[in-house]
Parts: structure tokens; C-alpha cells; sequence
């Protein structure tokens, strides 16, 4: 190599620096292709994640009906102590704020028993459609947990890694919601999500019943303590109209969410993008090849000063 630098006067000479780069192309070959070689085994060994998604709507309330109904009487209602009903303009987002809460996915993951996927599963076997369980975590051989302390995760540790994986959100134009889980498994998903939205109709119907039930019990109460023709023609109106709530609440099996695009098992993964990790992969290790071979020619330079 001549004796020009590669740094004169703090200025770059780039007719050294692009011999430099010629000289070290075995170099920076070597350095890139072992590189794009590693990056394509890494995305490899990454699991593919699928998502499932199901979209739903408010279910129609009916008590809106009730309340109009009811209306009229709003001034006797008051006098007795008594609100009229609203309607279930609010049930949506009480239950989205369910859908998300720490005690509905915990409830949610005890009953239907996925604590082991959940925490478990390392990958899906498409041939076999299961799910591929890390021995590092639970022997299933023997049945039995193989962490660090032999025992079963934790509820709240299982709620904190079910949260990474499932997503609620609602499109405030037009008021609907979606509910996804991404997974190893598209199957999985799939039903994960069918169950969610059983799950939360039937949580907020058996609230509902159990809230006009108490209120019914109430009024039949009131209405055998009072005298007053008024205040029983309001007591039992809302009586009627608790019972009426508690029959349609039993019989709508879709009780806050009606389902308008059902959730399937999705044939294409939404991840890894494996062509994006080996390109940014590729560019790393070609620039870390150029950045090694400039520091050798200044570690030269150096020696030869």
C-alpha cells in the first residue's frame, strides 16, 4: 500500500478509502455472506405468529323501548325514590372495559384451561395442528411443570402474557369492535376468540340478570309497603320492566355483542416478515464489514507511522 492516508488534514481521501475497500473485498465478502447466512437461519428459527380477528357490533337494546315507556312517569318515579331506566346506551363500553379488565381474562383463562398453551407453547405443527410445548417449561410426558420452580405460572404473570398477544379496539364512526389474538397457532386463535365473545356476552348477560333481579325484588318490596295508588302504578311499571329485561337478558344469547364477521383460522401469517429481517440483516453485516476493514487500514497506518 503507498504512503498516502487514508485521513489527511481531517478530510477523507476516498480515492484511498475505495482502495481500501477494494483491497479488503475478500474481507468484506466474507464478513457480508456469513452474516446473510446467520440472519437467514435466525428468521428461520422464528416461530410464524397468525392473527385472527372477529368483528362485532353493539347488540340492538330493547331498553330503550322500556324507557320510553316509562317516561311519564319520571315524576312519580323520583317521588318514590325510584330512577327510570336508561337503556343500555353505556353496555358497550362497560364491555370493551371488561373485555380488557384483569379479572375477565383471568376468569377467562382458568375456565377454558389455557394456561398450559398460553405459557407453554413454543410453535405450531401445521401437519400434526399442534402446538409445539417447550420441555424447558412443562414436561409432557410426565405432566408436570419444568420451570425454574417446578410450579405452574402464575394467574397474574399468564393475564400479563395473554394481554401481549390479544388486542380490542373500537372504531369510533361506526361504533364497532374488533377482537384479535395472535398466536402461533391460527386455530388456536381462532377459537380463543370464539370464546371470548361467548364469554363476555355471557358475563354481562348473567350481570344484567342479576342486577334486575335485585331491582325486581326491591320493588315487589316497595310495592307491598306502600298505599299510595300512584307510587304502585310507577312500582309496578318498573317491575314489569325489570322483568321484562330479566326475560329478554336469558333468552339472547348475544347479549351486548352481535358477531358480523366471524373469526376463521388465517392461512398467512402476519409474522415474522423473514424478507425484512435478511435485508436489514445483509445491509448490517455489509456495513460492519466496511467499518471493520477501514479500522484495520488505520490500525496499519498506525504500525507503519
Amino acid at each position: 500500500m503507498d504512503d498516502k492516508k487514508l485521513f489527511e488534514n481531517d478530510e477523507i481521501n476516498l480515492y484511498e478509502l475505495f482502495k481500501t475497500f477494494w483491497d479488503s473485498k475478500w474481507l468484506i465478502s466474507s464478513i457480508t455472506i456469513a452474516s446473510c447466512i446467520f440472519i437467514v437461519l435466525f428468521s428461520l428459527s422464528i416461530p410464524n405468529i397468525y392473527r385472527s380477528s372477529a368483528l362485532v357490533m353493539p347488540a340492538q337494546s330493547q331498553g330503550s323501548s322500556m324507557s320510553s315507556s316509562l317516561s311519564g312517569l319520571g315524576g312519580l318515579a323520583s317521588m318514590a325514590g325510584i330512577s327510570i331506566p336508561s337503556g343500555n346506551s353505556n353496555n358497550k363500553e362497560e364491555a370493551i372495559a371488561v373485555l380488557t379488565s384483569h379479572q375477565f381474562l383471568e376468569d377467562f383463562i382458568v375456565n377454558n384451561d389455557i394456561l398450559l398453551p398460553l405459557m407453554a407453547s413454543k410453535g405450531w405443527d401445521a401437519k400434526k395442528n399442534e402446538l409445539i410445548i417447550n420441555p424447558k417449561i412443562y414436561d409432557t410426558k410426565n405432566k408436570k411443570w419444568t420451570g425454574k420452580t417446578n410450579a405452574a405460572p402464575s394467574i397474574q404473570e399468564a393475564v400479563r402474557s395473554f394481554r401481549q398477544i390479544y388486542i380490542v379496539s373500537e372504531n369510533k364512526k361506526n361504533g364497532f369492535v374488533t377482537i384479535s389474538i395472535d398466536f402461533y397457532s391460527p386455530y388456536v386463535s381462532k377459537e380463543w376468540i370464539d370464546l371470548i365473545i361467548e364469554n363476555i356476552n355471557e358475563t354481562m348477560r348473567v350481570q344484567a340478570v342479576s342486577i334486575a333481579t335485585s331491582s325486581l325484588n326491591y320493588l315487589n318490596e316497595q310495592i307491598s309497603k306502600t298505599n299510595i295508588s300512584e307510587i304502585k302504578i310507577v312500582l309496578s311499571e318498573l317491575a314489569k320492566s325489570e322483568t321484562q329485561k330479566i326475560m329478554l337478558s336469558k333468552s339472547s344469547p348475544e347479549y351486548v355483542f352481535k358477531t358480523i364477521d366471524k373469526a376463521f383460522a388465517p392461512e398467512i401469517k402476519i409474522s415474522p416478515r423473514r424478507s425484512v429481517i435478511c435485508i436489514i440483516g445483509a445491509l448490517v453485516g455489509f456495513s460492519l464489514s466496511l467499518i471493520i476493514s477501514i479500522l484495520l487500514r488505520l490500525r496499519k497506518e498506525k504500525h507503519n507511522s
